[in-house]
């Protein structure tokens, strides 16, 4: 995917969303978290809950992500896209549009198999 993709992508579910993106100026430590999940500052909050679902999601490569991710911030923005989708999908699987969850599911499905690509082909 191309930044340009990626950043359209972004903007589009941040004002579908209407969320607000915290700076990265703002920190805040959780005593019980652990280490690989807060090695180094990420952009936002978004992208360090992006990293953990799809730590959770795609068990096989969660070191090799976690590695990857403490020595590089290359997948912060899919990371946060992938948050993104994710909040989306749940949230119209409240309301029962299914239409949108299936976008937004195949969406995170997408960004799961290029992670697993990507994270395959460095080792």
């Amino acid at each position: 995917m191309s930044t340009d993709l990626l950043s359209h992508q972004r903007a589009a579910f941040a004002r579908m969303l209407r969320c607000t993106i915290i700076p990265s100026s703002w920190k805040r430590k959780v005593p019980d978290m652990p280490a690989y999940l807060s090695v180094i500052p990420m952009r936002n909050r978004a992208a360090r809950s992006g990293r953990a679902r799809l730590m959770l999601r795609l068990p096989a490569v969660r070191q090799r992500l976690a590695a990857f991710s403490a020595s590089s911030n290359d997948l912060d923005e899919i990371f946060e896209i992938y948050e993104l989708a994710a909040v989306a999908a749940e949230r119209f699987r409240r309301k029962q549009v299914d239409a949108l969850v299936a976008e937004y599911d195949a969406t995170c499905r997408e960004i799961e198999a290029f992670i697993s690509d990507d994270l395959e082909t460095v080792d």
